[in-house]
């Protein structure tokens, strides 16, 4: 079988718009059709609420000696 150039472009070309196609398809399969599908799933992973404890300690300056503290109260420096 022979080939020229012209006919092997023709086909890389018909490749390309056919791959394009196929991923146009399923960009607007996922975008339009399944919208409401996925809009749901991402709204119910964002609306996960947790409370974060923050772990607090002393706080020691440069000679590592006792400046601060962090308690219930009111307490900056001691």
């Amino acid at each position: 079988m022979n080939v020229n150039g012209r006919t092997r472009c023709l086909l890389v070309c018909a490749a390309f718009i056919g791959l394009f196609s196929i991923f146009s398809f399923r960009l607007i399969y996922l975008q339009a059709i399944k919208h409401d599908e996925y809009a749901g799933l991402a709204a119910e992973k964002h609306v996960y609420k947790q409370i974060i404890h923050a772990e607090r300690g002393t706080i020691l300056d440069a000679n590592s000696e006792h400046s601060c503290s962090n308690g219930s109260g009111r307490r900056y420096a001691s």
